[in-house]
């Protein structure tokens, strides 16, 4: 692999969020799930927290429509062991700053994401440990295929970029998981 952005002493946070609407504050975070890599692309360690519901949030209604499509055991798995927003962001911070080099959070796709976990780490551990960045996933892949961004979608994407044996299963860090290994085979064909 070229280093270009891998470079040593970075660690790779891919993280995934599930929601039960649009943005956050209105409505609430449900889960979070992450996977931190080496530079090499090694899974180092992994993360996963369900999250109780701000109190005075709404659901959306569309959102919840989707949540009742997905199966009883995917959202049973994101609503078992709930702990308090700040709990939940005051983990997942020492988590990260317990990890071997500097982080950089990434997402698929980093605009839906990223907003939910700014806005909670901001919120409710008063800072976050990845500063104001977060890399998008999406953008690098319609750098690497060449393709308008619009156009960029997983079902475009080559088969190489997907580890198997990972699916995607609105478990967040399962997601992160499969994402964080997407990031690397992305990476990798840049450098060809």
């Amino acid at each position: 692999m070229q280093q270009g952005i891998l470079a040593p002493g970075q660690v790779f946070v891919s993280f995934d969020v599930e929601a039960n609407g649009p943005v956050p504050g209105v409505f609430s975070m449900l889960s979070l799930g992450a996977v931190a890599f080496d530079h090499q692309g090694n899974e180092i360690d992994s993360f996963q927290i369900n999250i109780h519901e701000l109190p005075d949030a709404r659901r959306d209604p569309d959102t919840m429509k989707w949540w009742s499509e997905q199966g009883e055991a995917v959202w049973a798995a994101i609503r078992e062991n709930e702990v308090a927003p700040d709990v939940a962001m005051h983990q997942f911070a020492s988590w990260v700053k317990g990890l071997p080099g500097k982080p950089l959070a990434m997402a698929y796709p980093a605009g839906w994401d990223w907003m939910y976990l700014y806005w909670y780490l901001i919120r409710f551990n008063g800072r976050s440990p990845f500063g104001f960045q977060c890399l998008d996933m999406k953008t690098l892949a319609a750098k690497v295929l060449d393709r308008p961004f619009r156009s960029v979608g997983k079902r475009i994407m080559p088969k190489r970029w997907f580890k198997p044996g990972l699916k995607h299963t609105h478990i967040p860090v399962d997601d992160a998981r499969e994402q964080g290994h997407m990031f690397f085979a992305m990476v990798q064909d840049e450098g060809r």
